[in-house]
């Protein structure tokens, strides 16, 4: 009954290149091989998760990325920026994690582009991987089918703690 619904190879195949990129991300302390057509196309070890990074999204930004960390009472925020050499023209390499799981908010891309300020060129993007530690009493996963939102309890202050954290690591 799916089949009908399947896109062409090619475009099946970017959508198994884009989640096994997030799953790389969220997971660097597993190995993960991808064979496509009897070729190997990803062998990636075990990794500290700059590396990850790196080996998923390039060594260029791999090389580029600042970390951030930073916690108070309710969230917990740990990653990389990527400085200013790697913004992009679109929002591609954008990545959040909440308790490990991607998901996609635009309040908190909202966020990282406000902590960047006037320093980000007009029509530029920065790249980011951030994960948060939130108690799973204060989150909504049910929000969306496929769980790639979810509501956040205190979404103000999640908000402040992105944006001030993005300041203080540029």
């Amino acid at each position: 009954a799916r089949r009908k619904f399947l896109r062409a190879t090619t475009t099946e195949y970017r959508h198994i290149l884009s989640v096994l990129s997030r799953f790389t991300m969220a997971h660097p302390e597993i190995e993960f091989t991808l064979i496509h057509e009897d070729n190997q196309v990803y062998h990636l070890k075990k990794a500290e998760l700059r590396h990850r990074i790196g080996e998923v999204l390039g060594k260029h930004v791999g090389d580029s990325l600042m970390p951030i960390a930073e916690e108070n009472a309710i969230f917990k925020v740990a990653g990389y920026l990527g400085n200013y050499d790697v913004v992009r023209k679109s929002r591609g390499e954008q990545y959040f994690f909440v308790n490990s799981r991607f998901i996609v908010d635009r309040t908190l891309s909202a966020a990282v582009i406000s902590g960047y300020g006037e320093l980000l060129p007009k029509g530029r993007f920065p790249i980011y991987i951030l994960f948060f530690d939130i108690d799973p009493e204060r989150i909504d996963v049910n929000v969306h089918p496929t769980k790639s939102e979810i509501k956040f309890a205190d979404q103000h202050m999640l908000f402040s703690l992105v944006r001030g954290s993005v300041k203080r690591a540029l």
